[in-house]
């Protein structure tokens, strides 16, 4: 399973929308959110290229970025693997030197 780093943002976007559900909507419906995020997290993590490819980034750049949808809930995670060595980037190569971080982020679709 690889390593992440859960960026502040993402941490302080989580712990807003969590509050917000469990202020505006209820109790179970926080809980639902917390559950969504931590199942798509373990996801990503052990399943990284499961996720839904980013198209059009910079080849030179040696990111990969991945979108992991909050079922129920208008938030996608979004999960960049950076290569840290050239050794990693050749096509075919299954080196887990990457460093990964992890992004919450709201999107427009409304759900619940």
């Amino acid at each position: 399973m690889l390593s992440y780093r859960v960026l502040r943002h993402a941490r302080r976007e989580l712990l807003e929308a969590a509050l917000w559900y469990k202020r505006e909507q209820d109790l179970e419906l926080a809980r639902e959110f917390g559950a969504s995020y931590r199942a798509q997290l373990a996801r990503a993590r052990k399943l990284p290229q499961s996720g839904q490819l980013v198209l059009g980034l910079p080849r030179d750049l040696h990111l990969e970025v991945r979108k992991f949808f909050l079922e129920r809930f208008p938030y996608t995670l979004v999960v960049a693997c950076i290569t840290r060595y050239a050794a990693c980037r050749e096509p075919g190569s299954t080196c887990r030197e990457v460093a990964v971080h992890v992004f919450l982020v709201k999107d427009r679709r409304e759900r619940v």
